[in-house]
């Protein structure tokens, strides 16, 4: 059995107001049983409000409305919310579904080998609960860009031999038998969706929405994205901010398109950790209504709190592992400057500062005591993005010192400066001293970045502001 997994903090975001719109969930396959079971649960509502005493003033309302459609054969009915009038989301409620979204924070941010009998467990659960027969393996995968790979092999979109494209190492089950995340995942979260909306009513389902997923749902979604990328750089080439398991060639015929039909496979993976967003909000729901019954999405979560992505087939599941390491900034964003931000067992791993995809090399003297930083370095740097983070990185008042660098504008508000860059726009900033001593007694000095046509060190504070020049007359500065 692996050793505990290691648990980064979660994510850290400021919360959403409780009226904030929730982030689009991608658009999912129709399916007549969600949608059948959609409109019986706004029948039986509509039924119980008009037979039971009245309620509370406050309960939200159910107003859902769709055609009724037989269900399809074979298909298991959904399980949900058990008849009764709408239920009402309490101050409680909301503060339970709060704390469901740390915990998937926390699962979303999750390192460390998987107990892989738990996990096995688990996907075998999901099985069964979809009314399937269990898989009869289960291949486990060091990172996402070889099950990837392995995936779209299964899958069909790829060729045995296109592996030789990759220059990885892949085993591939064979007779995998057809994809089942239909059946698996798009059904069971439409059923569970259309389950909760019936009970909550549409205003109820948006505001658990908010509170469960909306903090989690775009940090979660720019990490999954930047690893799908990676995956797609690591099968086509040498991509300087992405390090693969194996050293490949300068070129080889027809990688490019094996990546495509790589990075295509990954939007048919099932999330693992990384949905974490929409799966706190059933797991709060479950906390705040006992009566809340969404098996398959249940097992989906517990699966999830063990594994990366993966794949599911009727004869076999291709599982990742999750990475090893994660290094994220207090935005959620990949950020390291001493070596990966992300790395998996295998040695893929992925370069960032700041959320910006960074070369291998350029990290590796940007920490501290780092060698290869200099003004020198930072002035014969042709890519103007990663300039401007060893700018960040170097710091601008050093910069300045050392090349010599005369202010455009003094006055009581600040000193203006100015950075000309080679084909890019030049770095305009306002030096400001705390007027407030720190407990040492020493004065902090900020650097505000200002826009390239700002004249005055005035009207660059009074930007930061929102403020004009003639407007920014501060009666005290803390």
């Amino acid at each position: 059995m692996a050793p505990p997994p290691r648990r980064l903090p979660g994510i850290a975001l400021p919360r959403r107001p409780h009226d904030a719109q929730p982030a689009p969930r991608p658009a999912l396959p129709a399916n007549p049983a969600a949608a059948a079971w959609s409109a019986l649960r706004a029948r039986e509502a509509r039924t119980a409000r008009e037979t039971q005493a009245p309620h509370d003033a406050t309960a939200v309302r159910t107003d859902v409305s769709a055609p009724v459609a037989p269900p399809p054969r074979r298909t298991p009915a959904p399980s949900g919310p058990r008849r009764g009038p709408a239920r009402v989301l309490r101050d409680a409620d909301r503060v339970v579904l709060q704390e469901a979204a740390d915990h998937w924070g926390e699962v979303v941010s999750a390192t460390g080998g998987a107990d892989r009998e738990a996990a096995e467990r688990a996907i075998r659960a999901v099985y069964r609960a979809a009314g399937m027969a269990e898989p009869e393996r289960v291949v486990w995968y060091d990172s996402p860009l070889t099950a990837a790979v392995a995936a779209a092999v299964a899958s069909g979109t790829c060729r045995p031999a296109d592996l030789a494209a990759t220059r990885l190492s892949v085993k591939v089950p064979g007779r995998p038998g057809r994809p089942v995340q239909e059946r698996l995942w798009s059904g069971p979260w439409q059923a569970a969706k259309a389950g909760a909306s019936a009970a909550l009513g549409a205003a109820g389902w948006q505001l658990a929405w908010n509170e469960g997923a909306s903090r989690l749902w775009e940090p979660t979604r720019e990490l999954t994205e930047r690893i799908r990328e990676a995956v797609h750089a690591g099968v086509g080439a040498t991509d300087p901010s992405v390090r693969t398991p194996t050293r490949r060639a300068a070129s080889v015929p027809g990688r490019w398109d094996v990546a495509d039909k790589v990075r295509a496979t990954t939007y048919s993976a099932l999330g693992g950790q990384f949905d974490g967003a929409w799966l706190a909000v059933f797991d709060g729901l479950r906390r705040c209504f006992p009566e809340f019954d969404f098996p398959v999405v249940a097992e989906l979560g517990e699966v999830a709190r063990h594994v990366g992505w993966w794949w599911p087939y009727e004869r076999v599941a291709l599982v990742s592992e999750r990475p090893i390491v994660m290094h994220r900034d207090d935005h959620s964003r990949l950020h390291h400057g001493d070596g990966p931000a992300l790395t998996y067992a295998d040695g893929f791993a992925l370069h960032a500062w700041r959320g910006m995809p960074v070369p291998a090399d350029f990290v590796g003297g940007l920490g501290p005591g780092g060698s290869r930083l200099t003004a020198r370095a930072i002035r014969h740097e042709h890519n103007a993005e990663l300039r401007r983070v060893m700018l960040e990185i170097y710091g601008y008042d050093r910069y300045l010192r050392e090349v010599g660098a005369q202010p455009l504008d003094r006055d009581e508000t600040g000193v203006l400066w100015e950075i000309d860059l080679d084909d890019d726009e030049p770095i305009v900033m306002v030096e400001v001293r705390n007027s407030t001593p720190e407990p040492d007694g020493s004065v902090r000095t900020y650097w505000l970045r200002v826009p390239p046509d700002t004249e005055t060190a005035r009207a660059g504070v009074a930007w930061t502001f929102g403020l004009g020049p003639d407007d920014y007359r501060p009666l005290r500065e803390t």
